[in-house]
């Protein structure tokens, strides 16, 4: 029984990992996660966006203006399968994803509205997105790792194919703040600024925390 239980708890933690999403070229080349705020600040602009499944062919795009908590005033767009959207809304699937995204300087918040810049969207990690003919690279996929600010990363791949496979270029980012530094480019030299990069923590909305817990305690208690 008990091996039944455990072999239960791992299959509803390996499901969870199989993601509804969203990808437009409009917002970003991410592989947004469904009814996650993502949100972006540059200055006094404050932009919000929640993505939301109609069903399995259509999805809807809500975006708030002046608002970075996807609240008030907003507008709609919907997204069907002859949009430049590529999207999985297949109701066999989890509505999750994990936190990605940085502010600048690293003390601000934009609940203060300090922020020379900020962004976070909710990422549906290892998922393959096409972006021929809006980057130098064709195609990407992100691994997010959560955890500790020592230990939260997300690293980045990069392909020359469509499909993300084959040989890639990998950049990887830690959590926490960067200090500001300059970097070179060839002959060329320029400042980059401090931030603070944003990763995790992982959600998974059909599977509680509780029910994760009395899982567990269900197992190990027999």
């Amino acid at each position: 029984m008990k091996n039944v239980l455990l072999v239960a708890l791992l299959s509803a933690m390996a499901i969870a990992k199989d993601c509804k999403y969203f990808i437009h070229p409009s917002y970003g080349a991410y592989p947004l996660g469904i009814n996650r705020c993502s949100y972006f600040v540059e200055g006094d602009t404050r932009t919000s966006f929640l993505i939301s499944c109609i069903n399995s062919t259509h999805a809807k795009v809500t975006i708030y203006d002046k608002s970075y908590q996807c609240t008030d005033t907003h507008t709609e767009m919907i997204f069907g399968p002859n949009d430049a959207a590529t999207f999985d809304c297949s109701p066999t699937k989890m509505e999750c994803g994990k936190l990605y995204g940085s502010k600048t300087p690293c003390t601000c918040t934009a609940q203060n509205g300090d922020c020379e810049n900020a962004y976070v969207v909710s990422l549906v990690d290892e998922q393959c997105v096409t972006t021929t003919g809006i980057d130098v690279y064709d195609s990407l996929m992100y691994e997010i790792t959560c955890g500790s600010i020592s230990k939260a990363q997300a690293s980045i791949y990069y392909y020359k194919s469509t499909d993300c496979s084959g040989s890639y270029e990998a950049n990887v980012e830690k959590a926490g703040c960067a200090a500001a530094h300059n970097a070179k480019e060839g002959n060329n030299t320029y400042p980059v600024q401090e931030r603070d990069i944003i990763i995790c923590p992982g959600n998974m909305a059909t599977l509680s925390l509780s029910l994760l817990v009395a899982l567990i305690a269900a197992v190990f208690a027999l």
